[in-house]
């Protein structure tokens, strides 16, 4: 919670982290109009907030003007008299692929619900203040406004660990607008609060106990074969945001292809995804040097079944493929894939099924058989 990741472009400054425990992620968008800035250029950093800056930023009161400069390698915020420097640190493996999953998250999600007014409040009153954060609740949302039930109305969308919207509470009295996004499986939540010039996103994951390195929300697109050059073509545009149907027509690809290919960069590190304004924007995550394969064992698991002929394509009908996947004939797992779905035989299918991204013999059928994905 106290080592932001700062991106910088377009007049926005966004920052980013993780709660301790990882199950929380959070973004602030410091929007234009939100600061005067002299002078900004694209990029980003991560520092590490100490003590003395947290403790700083903790007597900051309405009528504090505030000073900022922020580089590839520094931190430096100004208060009155007072000047405090924070350096860059190195992130977490954890961390790294936490920020490489967000993305494809977001880009994924739908926005169910939007409140103002006195209903934010209100919603907030209703949430749970009990519990050892594993309890489930419901999300109903309605013309009406939100309610957290215990037990699901049509549409319902899964919370578990709800009190942790908590600690938005002391924020709620600013707010003009609270938004609501959730993932295709519904489980995965992402709260914007709204101020003048300024949004904070939550994003909420599907367990207190699980962070969000392991979603594989970008696995069906990493799986996808893309032509290198899209990505570097993409990168080398010298802008801060990407706008994919210009992108399309300029780079003469399709649509699909543009989506592939920023995939493949969110994964890598390089750019990020802002699901208010729907834009994809640059974001190189500091330490992004650690390789999609590494940061995807899933992925590189279902590559190397591939390549040492582990992968037994039986039957296609009607695009739906089956087969088998493993080394061994006798142990392998069995795996169906198609328009309506996929199962496997695996453990991790019969843990996670889908929530999670697929699994690496769903992975290894798809690319064995060479299906669009």
């Amino acid at each position: 919670m106290a080592d932001p990741i700062v991106t910088s472009g377009d007049g926005i400054l966004r920052f980013e982290g993780f709660s301790a425990c990882r199950s929380l992620a959070i973004r602030v968008d410091l929007l234009p109009g939100g600061a005067e800035i002299l002078h900004q250029s694209h990029g980003t950093t991560n520092v590490d907030f100490n003590q003395p800056m947290r403790a700083a930023l903790n007597r900051v009161t309405d009528r504090d003007a505030l000073s900022l400069a922020i580089d590839e390698n520094a931190f430096v915020l100004v208060r009155g008299e007072e000047s405090l420097l924070e350096r860059k640190v190195d992130l977490p493996l954890a961390w790294l692929k936490g920020l490489a999953s967000i993305p494809a998250i977001s880009a994924n999600s739908e926005t169910v619900a939007k409140i103002a007014g006195p209903a934010i409040a209100a919603f907030f009153r209703e949430l749970p203040r009990t519990g050892n954060g594993r309890d489930s609740h419901w999300l109903n949302p309605s013309p009406r406004g939100l309610r957290v039930a215990r037990t699901p109305a049509d549409e319902a969308i899964r919370l578990t660990g709800a009190k942790r919207l908590l600690v938005l509470q002391a924020l709620v009295p600013a707010a003009r607008k609270l938004t609501v996004a959730t993932n295709p499986t519904r489980d995965l939540t992402l709260w914007t609060l709204h101020f003048d010039d300024l949004r904070l996103t939550l994003a909420l994951s599907p367990e207190v106990w699980r962070g969000f390195s392991g979603e594989g929300a970008a696995l069906n697109d990493l799986s996808r074969e893309i032509a290198p050059e899209i990505g570097e073509a993409l990168l080398c545009d010298g802008q801060s945001t990407f706008d994919i149907e210009a992108a399309a027509i300029s780079l003469g690809v399709s649509l699909p292809e543009i989506r592939t290919a920023l995939a493949h960069l969110a994964s890598q590190g390089q750019v990020g995804y802002d699901h208010i304004d729907a834009v994809w924007y640059r974001r190189k995550i500091p330490g992004n040097e650690v390789l999609v394969r590494r940061t995807n064992p899933r992925l590189s698991q279902a590559e190397a079944w591939v390549a040492s002929d582990a992968v037994v394509v039986e039957s296609r009908i009607n695009e739906t493929v089956r087969g088998r996947v493993g080394p061994d004939p006798l142990t392998a797992h069995l795996v169906e894939t198609g328009p309506q779905g996929s199962r496997c035989t695996c453990f991790w299918f019969g843990r996670f099924g889908l929530s999670r991204g697929p699994c690496s013999h769903i992975l290894a059928l798809r690319l064995a058989a060479r299906i669009p994905l």
